[in-house]
């Protein structure tokens, strides 16, 4: 169990260790791995009258090991402990935290709570949070042992007050302490069920600021974006995208899947075109340019043809049997915020590409030990289709190339269905038990926040301004919209709308009263601002 190894010369703060066992079998996995971190162990109580013999023993027992024991420190507190408040930590850790007593999920979630937001005053600006909690109480998909959401502690929640976020679980492995006994909160002698236990590892994450209103109205102002057509003029929306693209990720999953192609093309004689190439849809500007019309299958061979023509353009000596080149296709903004307004794809000219493209798919998929593709004319399906194939034609020449869709592929092979967490900074590829790869994304178990906004317009009111907006100051945020209700007052002159929008963040930790604020104060206000709606 990686999560709990610490390498020599890291600081480690243990807190609410009820009799010391737990430090005992933590320092003897640590010598078995010849790993000496320097250790802080600690206890809620300080009177050593009321210490059990076992507890005494343990304690004098890892003095010998040159172990700082502390008594008295209060995990909702230990900021403002004389002993510890002058020092930082690479890891603090707190097993299987409890307030003693049944029915007290709120007090529960107030330790986490307080812990967390005490405990982010003396960690390092990398370190790790570690909190072990009894199989169901974290309320997380780790759990075998499922709860209703309002009948656990909302562990992630809990630690969002505080900015930290969730970045991996894993068993609680009792074979790695074999003297480990948890004891209750306060020094309650009553063993936990410590057996399917869930370690839950948090570490900061990036705080979501609320911007002031000009700020924001800032955000549709257009900027410039270097196109295959030339320089042209879009909104934050595609021009943020474009800049933090996957693709200059080294660790996302498009770069992943684009380095697993270039291994598959490496006994060949290939170009690679450096720069990322962008095309526009022509309604994604607020000015008229001589773009790709949509990307559906008539218009694939228009796509094509305009950047087979800007690549040659830009690189006449070209004498390799394929050239390859990444590409980011800017949808128009949808209603469907599952849609996204950039796309990464990756354009491939050369004889025979398709089915050299063919063999790498077929190959990534029975690694990934998903269905095999079949083909329909000249497109390469899954469920969904990633890859169009087809020969075009420039200068009475007849040139084969295909596009693949990385995003999509990446959605289908990782089982994600959402491509903000694709490309959100922070995720990364690991091999799971099977052996198999799995994306890891920045924040694990993401919740969904849903919230009704209501306002009344005097019927210049429409839709598309409606999204535009939202897609402006919250597209990263909002998972879906929802129309509710259009009601007309008698003997007015305006409607009235409800609309029902669900947030979930892969970039920032939120909690409900977070997103209640950015619901009021900014959804709110900018709606308000922009559209001249009255809000109910």
């Amino acid at each position: 169990m990686k999560t709990y190894q610490c390498l020599t010369g890291e600081t480690v703060l243990l807190v609410g260790e009820g009799n010391f066992s737990f430090t005992i079998d933590f320092v003897n996995f640590h010598n078995s791995l010849k790993l000496h971190p320097k250790i802080w162990s600690s206890c809620y109580e300080n009177d050593l009258d009321k210490f059990s013999e076992k507890k005494l023993r343990n304690i004098e027992f890892i003095k010998t090991k040159d172990i700082e024991v502390l008594l008295g420190v209060d995990a909702t507190n230990i900021n403002n402990n004389t002993l510890l408040q002058n020092l930082k930590f690479s890891k603090i850790i707190f097993n299987f935290p409890h307030v003693g007593g049944k029915m007290k999920i709120n007090l529960n979630r107030s330790l986490l709570k307080n812990f967390f937001q005490s405990a982010s005053k003396v960690l390092l600006d990398n370190g790790l949070i570690i909190v072990a909690l009894c199989n169901g109480q974290g309320g997380t998909e780790a759990d075998t042992k499922i709860r209703r959401w309002d009948d656990t502690w909302q562990i992630v929640e809990m630690a969002a007050h505080s900015d930290f976020i969730l970045k991996c679980t894993e068993p609680f492995d009792l074979t790695l302490f074999p003297n480990y006994s948890s004891v209750g909160f306060r020094g309650r002698d009553i063993s936990f069920h410590t057996a399917g236990g869930v370690v839950h590892v948090f570490k900061k994450g990036d705080y979501y600021s609320i911007r002031s209103e000009q700020e924001m109205l800032g955000d549709f102002e257009l900027q410039p974006i270097n196109t295959i057509f030339g320089s042209k003029m879009s909104s934050k929306v595609y021009t943020s995208k474009i800049s933090n693209n996957p693709f200059k990720n080294y660790e996302s999953p498009q770069s992943y899947l684009f380095q697993i192609l270039q291994r598959s093309f490496s006994s060949v004689n290939v170009q690679y075109i450096q720069d990322i190439l962008t095309t526009i849809h022509k309604g994604t500007c607020e000015t008229s340019l001589e773009c790709v019309s949509n990307r559906e299958r008539s218009d694939h061979n228009e796509l094509l043809t305009f950047i087979y023509s800007y690549i040659f353009s830009q690189n006449t000596e070209l004498k390799t049997e394929f050239v390859i080149a990444k590409h980011l296709f800017c949808n128009q903004l949808q209603k469907d915020f599952n849609v996204s307004p950039v796309v990464c794809q990756v354009v491939v000219f050369g004889d025979n590409c398709t089915e050299k493209l063919k063999s790498f798919l077929n190959n990534l998929l029975q690694l990934f030990k998903k269905v095999e593709y079949f083909t329909d004319d000249n497109f390469i399906l899954t469920k969904e289709n990633i890859m169009v194939c087809t020969s075009i034609n420039l200068n009475y020449e007849s040139v084969e190339c295909c596009l693949l869709d990385i995003d999509k592929l990446a959605m289908i092979l990782f089982k994600t269905i959402d491509w903000k967490c694709l490309w959100t900074k922070g995720g990364y590829i690991k091999e799971n038990d099977e052996g198999l790869p799995q994306f890891m994304p920045h924040i694990l178990h993401t919740r969904i926040y849903t919230f009704d906004i209501c306002f009344s317009d005097n019927k210049d009111f429409t839709e598309d301004k409606f999204f535009k907006v939202l897609w402006h100051i919250a597209g990263d945020i909002i998972e879906s919209i929802q129309l509710l209700n259009i009601y007309e007052p008698k003997d007015r002159d305006f409607l009235c709308y409800c609309y029902r929008i669900n947030y979930r963040s892969y970039s920032y930790p939120f909690y409900r009263k977070r997103v209640i604020d950015i619901h009021k104060n900014v959804i709110g206000k900018m709606l308000s601002s922009v559209l001249k709606v009255n809000i109910s």
